[in-house]
């Protein structure tokens, strides 16, 4: 969704305000609620009823089974921008991306050892301090052809045990077996991981899903 091509030309389509609109459309009817406040909502921020419709009471409404509003799921929009941005340019840097406060409800990041040179982990430290009042998140990381003797797994739990905002980080492996992204591939590293998750400070299981024994 990058709003500008590597060599820092606009993308047509792409503009970061467009994103913007587009979280801000998304979040408030996913969230779901009565048609008639999700409409008015959207049209507080200047954009079209839910379907296009022209008013809150019509048909297609009743041809597409949305009926007077949309079920409320438990659902938490997570916004995981690039902590430095690509291209590199002002005006494409993170907050230019940000949606609002009320549209966002963790803030998260992604990290790989493969690339978390000191620079890397500064903007990471530096973007974690900027959005501190929201929990927060590490969408990806992985020990991506580099991590062989572990430090990045513990560095990177390290830090977030450091701060309490952050909540959850996502280990990322690919969908195929042994690609370089694969902890198993690092020995040390998933032995140094399997340590710091039986450390006693995270749940074995997410709640309601541990296993059955018979």
């Amino acid at each position: 969704y990058s709003a500008f091509n590597a060599d820092g030309s606009p993308r047509p389509g792409h503009s970061t305000r467009w994103f913007v609109r587009a979280w801000q459309r998304f979040a408030t009817i996913v969230r779901g609620g009565s048609v008639g406040a999700i409409n008015r909502h959207l049209v507080r921020l200047g954009m079209p009823r839910l379907l296009r419709a022209a008013s809150n009471r019509a048909r297609t409404y009743r041809v597409h089974g949305v009926g007077n509003g949309l079920a409320r799921p438990r659902v938490a929009m997570v916004w995981n921008p690039q902590t430095i941005s690509n291209p590199y340019i002002h005006a494409n840097r993170p907050a230019k991306y940000w949606p609002g406060r009320q549209y966002v409800d963790w803030v998260a990041a992604d990290i790989y050892s493969k690339f978390a040179s000191p620079g890397v982990r500064l903007a990471l430290r530096r973007f974690q301090h900027r959005y501190r009042h929201y929990p927060m998140a590490i969408g990806e990381y992985s020990p991506w052809d580099n991590d062989y003797q572990g430090k990045f797994v513990h560095w990177l739990f390290f830090w977030a045990r450091h701060h309490a905002r952050v909540r959850m980080l996502v280990n990322y492996r690919s969908v195929t077996p042994k690609s370089a992204f694969d902890i198993s591939r690092y020995p040390t590293a998933r032995l140094k991981l399997s340590h710091l998750l039986d450390s006693g400070h995270y749940m074995p299981y997410a709640p309601g899903l541990k296993p059955k024994h018979h």
